[in-house]
């Protein structure tokens, strides 16, 4: 649960939003019964980059479109709100990327990939692998952005501290929990609690915010969070396929308590590098 003296301590070194973004806004109309996909067009249209990447998406061949789509309206009742609000999240998180070396800006895009891939490795795992956990439907549509954002915290304290923070991760981004302790020795403060303090302030969901914070935690802990052991397993398995390394399956305790069968855990690192190489390409 995220403090108040959390939110002092971060602020003073991370800057945090103040006012909610676009992101933020869309999630708002969405969750408000009283607003429809145009009001949800209405703020898109306020962005000019975001409307471009909206109606390029919804142009896109997997959408199939017969006539090409001009306007934020037919993009947004094409695409629906919520694919609408994940490409503002993922919009906003590019925007870290601003003023970046050509070095710097490689060692970004590796977490961008990163963030995506666990992302769809999360919605690929509500919808083909954990249909027997009967997840509530706003937990089913939060998985992709849960995965998008659960390194959140690391794509803030990049924007803060650029080459010292590069360094430590380029150190230790497969060693999680000796990253964390090192992040706090260094700067006060670890990646997941900067993630949870943005995620409180932009008002998200309170198992969206359990599960930034505590992915990198023991499975023993958060055995009874089901979204948090998703993001956990797809962090873990994006790792693996980014890496190269294995997956010893039978030393995860994440996927027994999530039901999933023997072998799943591998299958998911194939299709975590089937989502890399789409990325990289």
């Amino acid at each position: 649960m995220v403090t108040l003296a959390q939110i002092g301590r971060i602020r003073s070194s991370v800057l945090l939003p103040s006012l909610p973004g676009v992101s933020s806004r869309i999630r708002s109309a969405i969750a408000d019964p009283t607003k429809t996909t145009l009001n949800v067009g209405a703020i898109v249209d306020e962005d000019p980059s975001l409307a471009a990447r909206v109606v390029g998406f919804a142009n896109s061949p997997h959408y199939g479109v017969r006539e090409p789509v001009t306007s934020i309206e037919q993009a947004c009742g094409i695409l629906g709100s919520n694919t609408i609000y994940d490409l503002s999240l993922q919009a906003e998180l590019m925007g870290f990327y601003d003023g970046l070396d050509p070095k710097t800006l490689g060692d970004a895009k590796t977490m961008w990939v990163h963030a995506i891939a666990t992302g769809r490795i999360c919605t690929i795992l509500g919808s083909r692998f954990l249909t027997h956990l009967n997840l509530a439907q706003d937990q089913h549509d939060g998985l992709y952005t849960v995965g998008l954002i659960h390194d959140l915290g690391m794509f803030s304290m990049f924007g803060a501290f650029r080459a010292a923070y590069v360094e430590l991760t380029q150190l230790l981004e497969h060693d999680a929990p000796i990253l964390q302790m090192r992040e706090q020795q260094m700067f006060g403060f670890s990646h997941t609690e900067v993630g949870a303090v943005i995620g409180h302030i932009l008002g998200l969901p309170g198992d969206l915010v359990d599960a930034i914070e505590n992915h990198h935690l023991p499975a023993v802990r958060i055995r009874n969070q089901p979204l948090t052991l998703i993001v956990s397993l797809a962090d873990t398995v994006v790792s693996a396929a980014l890496s190269g390394t294995t997956v010893r399956e039978e030393l995860l305790l994440v996927p027994r308590y999530l039901g999933l069968k023997e072998g799943t855990t591998i299958e998911l690192v194939e299709l975590a590098r089937e989502e890399i190489r789409e990325l990289a390409a």
